[in-house]
C-alpha cells in the first residue's frame, strides 16, 4: 500500500505538502512509486494506452529500479487513477515527461495540472530549467491541456508512435 509523499522523495529536495494536500482534497493520495507497486500501474497503462504504445512491464520494471526516474502516482483507495514518469537531464537542463497517464473517469479534474506542476517543482528543485515532452499530434485535449500551460512546439518526429503517427515535441522554460 502507498503512503503520502510527505517527506523529502530525493535527499535536499523538499516535497511541498501542497502537492499532497491538493490530492487530498480530490480525495486521492500522492506517492512516489516502488517496485510493489507495478501492478496498479500496468493496469492503468494498459487501460490509457494501446498495446503498441504502452511501455509494458519489462520497461516500467527497468524505470522503477533507476534512481533517477521517478515516477508519481495518483490513488483512489487501491487504484492508480494517474501516473507521471520523469526524467531528469542534469547535463541537458531539462525534466523529461516520459509518461502521463489519467484515467478517463478522472479526467478535466486537474490531476494532469497538478503532476505537471509536481514535474515543474522537481525541475525547478534541482536547477533544471525546462520541461520537455512529446504528444501524439491527434491528441487534442493533451495538446490543449500542455499549451493552457505554457508549452510550446519545438519539432515534429515522423513516425514516432509508429508508422505514419507523429508526435510533437513540447517544451516549457521555467
Amino acid at each position: 500500500m502507498s503512503r503520502i509523499a510527505t517527506s523529502a522523495p530525493l535527499p535536499g529536495l523538499p516535497v511541498p505538502a501542497r502537492f499532497a494536500a491538493q490530492a487530498v482534497a480530490l480525495g486521492l493520495r500522492l506517492s512516489l512509486a516502488t517496485r510493489d507497486e507495478l501492478e496498479p500501474l500496468l493496469q492503468l497503462e494498459r487501460y490509457c494506452f494501446s498495446p503498441w504504445l504502452a511501455f509494458g512491464r519489462k520497461v516500467w520494471r527497468g524505470h522503477l529500479r533507476r534512481g533517477r526516474r521517478r515516477i508519481w502516482l495518483l490513488w483512489q483507495q487501491e487504484q492508480v487513477v494517474a501516473y507521471l514518469a520523469l526524467l531528469p537531464h542534469n547535463g541537458w537542463h531539462q525534466v523529461s515527461v516520459t509518461a502521463l497517464a489519467v484515467h478517463w473517469h478522472w479526467r478535466r479534474r486537474g490531476l494532469a495540472t497538478l503532476l505537471l506542476t509536481l514535474a515543474e517543482e522537481e525541475a525547478r528543485c534541482r536547477g533544471l530549467r525546462r520541461l520537455r515532452l512529446e504528444v501524439d499530434c491527434d491528441n487534442e485535449a493533451a495538446l490543449a491541456l500542455y499549451r493552457r500551460l505554457g508549452f510550446t512546439t519545438v519539432c515534429s518526429l515522423q513516425d514516432y508512435y509508429g508508422i505514419g503517427r507523429p508526435a510533437l515535441r513540447l517544451e516549457r522554460y521555467l
